[in-house]
């Protein structure tokens, strides 16, 4: 059997932040936010950026146009078994 400790003697036992001192980390957090975003990361360019959103753009329609093909060739197929089999 363990030992049990009741909840006022835990509280005593364990120190837990205040609302201020959790204010106080969350506004540490944001400002080092703010100074890694604005100093430590490297934005890409307009133009980068213009490309990459093209270059994305063109995938996604390959992609979709493959997916219906395979789709359109699928349902073809399972139209072709159900018809031999009804």
């Amino acid at each position: 059997m363990g030992v049990r400790i009741s909840p006022p003697v835990l509280k005593l036992i364990i120190k837990y932040p205040t609302k201020e001192q959790k204010m106080t980390k969350f506004k540490n957090y944001l400002s080092e936010c703010y100074t890694e975003l604005t100093t430590k990361v490297s934005w890409p360019a307009w133009s980068e950026l213009q490309s990459s959103a093209i270059v994305v753009l063109v995938a996604a329609m390959i992609i979709g146009i493959i997916v219906f093909l395979m789709d359109t060739v699928f349902q073809g197929t399972m139209n072709f078994i159900y018809s031999i089999f009804s």
